[in-house]
């Protein structure tokens, strides 16, 4: 999947289609992503008319659900996994949910990092709302969310 879109029909149809979309990653990494779309559908409600697709997306406009989703310890370990000449590996994509302007990470946010460091765009699941708010559809508190590079940014200048 590489700067292409892929368009899924329904929620179901992306998790069907999920290891053909996502072919380039390890097994273990298809079933987290799995598993936590089929934890995200149990605990949500997934509306009927969204738009639900995978594609790259620029990580400056990101965010986190919770500033405490990023820490030193985190980045500072994705350093060292560089440092050390591991980065060949694809980085498995991120799940966003998509709402007006708003690209809020909802699982992935240690790949979004490694993808800020080693200067890559992230592939990314999106679910998008269009111009619904996010917030109000997915029951999220619209106080907690913080933008991921200034974050990051942040961490690696101390």
């Amino acid at each position: 999947m590489d700067n292409q879109t892929t368009y899924f029909q329904n929620y179901h149809d992306l998790l069907i289609k999920l290891t053909t979309a996502f072919s380039d990653l390890q097994p273990e990494e298809l079933r987290d992503i799995l598993f936590f779309l089929k934890d995200f559908e149990n605990n949500n409600k997934i509306p009927n008319d969204i738009v639900i697709y995978a594609s790259t997306l620029p990580i400056e406009g990101l965010e986190v659900t919770s500033e405490d989703k990023v820490s030193q310890i985190l980045v500072g370990g994705i350093e060292k996994y560089i440092d050390l000449k591991y980065p060949k590996k694809s980085l498995p994509p991120v799940v966003v949910l998509k709402g007006g302007v708003r690209n809020i990470i909802i699982y992935g946010e240690i790949f979004a990092m490694e993808a800020f460091i080693r200067k890559t765009p992230v592939k990314a699941i999106v679910l998008d709302l269009e111009e619904r708010d996010v917030f109000e559809v997915f029951e999220l508190n619209e106080m907690t969310p913080k933008f991921l590079v200034p974050l990051v940014k942040e961490i690696l200048e101390t």
